[in-house]
């Protein structure tokens, strides 16, 4: 564990110290616009007219007002069904999930052996299965009238977890207008148990990007960790990163994202805060958030 926390610590400095040099967040979506698509004027390239990249120019586009006519909102919930075995608390037991963090008395979710229990009332035995989920809402203000809305879920096996995100964003401009951005990712990822309060997480999967002009897709890298240090504590820690292609016009563009978030749990419910941010080339869109995970 302790070769791996600097990684933690990387993530959530990474993810708090764009807030401090981000940006204003009037018109962010714009710029984030701007960075994926060139200046609406310039046509697509033709087969002998390379591809122009207008990116580094001002961009006006036209006073309207913004109108999301697609990408609605998903969301994945898995839920462990019993496919369980039971171990004595002190025996080296399977490696498996547990109902849910810190359940049995034991430290962590996904363990590779069994904690003796603290508690002497504790259960006899502790009840790990081949699989599990969680599924988690939250809510991030960006600041200057911009708000993100977010909905994620994961199904976990012992070793591999596949899991979902979708990012709505929503910024309200002057006039009474309103501009909208949804970010899309879908993976799996390696769990490594390095010990029963501490999980790596290293995958990859397929991102999507929807504005008020079309959807592009792309690929992403992610890293992150969990850890359960004590009861009721969860601490998860994450950075992504990949690209989104603009097939139109033969460009592609950096998209990502990091999150650091502490959380307190009672039985299955964790109500969570911390920080999330996105990077879409130079453009940022951060701030505090705050949800809520359920685990199954």
């Amino acid at each position: 564990m302790r070769v791996f926390t600097p990684l933690v610590l990387i993530a959530m400095l990474t993810s708090i110290s764009t807030a401090l040099y981000a940006e204003d967040n009037g018109g962010q979506l714009k710029r984030a616009r701007d960075e994926v698509r060139p200046k609406p004027s310039t046509p697509p390239p033709g087969p002998s007219q390379p591809p122009v990249d207008n990116r580094n120019h001002d961009h006006s586009y036209p006073h309207q007002h913004y109108q999301d006519t697609g990408a609605g909102w998903t969301l994945f919930g898995w839920f462990g069904l019993d496919s369980s075995t039971s171990s004595t608390p002190g025996d080296s037991g399977p490696q498996g999930l547990l109902a849910y963090p810190y359940a049995d008395d034991q430290r962590g979710w996904l363990i590779s052996g069994l904690d003796a229990p603290a508690d002497p009332l504790a259960p006899a035995s502790v009840t790990v299965r081949g699989f599990g989920g969680a599924v988690r809402g939250e809510y991030t203000d960006g600041g200057d009238g911009l708000q993100r809305y977010a909905a994620a879920g994961q199904l976990s096996f012992t070793f591999l977890r596949v899991e979902t995100e979708w990012h709505r964003y929503i910024e309200h401009l002057p006039g009474d207008t309103t501009d909208t951005l949804t970010i899309g990712t879908v993976g799996i990822a390696l769990a490594l148990p390095l010990e029963n309060s501490f999980t790596l997480l290293i995958g990859g999967g397929v991102s999507t990007y929807h504005d008020t002009i079309g959807n592009e897709s792309g690929w992403y890298l992610k890293a992150g960790a969990e850890m359960f240090p004590i009861r009721p504590l969860i601490l998860n820690a994450e950075v992504w990163g990949g690209y989104i292609r603009e097939d139109s016009y033969d460009l592609e563009t950096f998209m990502g994202g990091g999150r650091a978030t502490a959380g307190v749990i009672w039985n299955r419910f964790e109500v969570f805060g911390g920080w999330q941010a996105l990077w879409i080339e130079s453009v940022t869109l951060d701030g505090p958030t705050v949800g809520m995970r359920v685990w199954f």
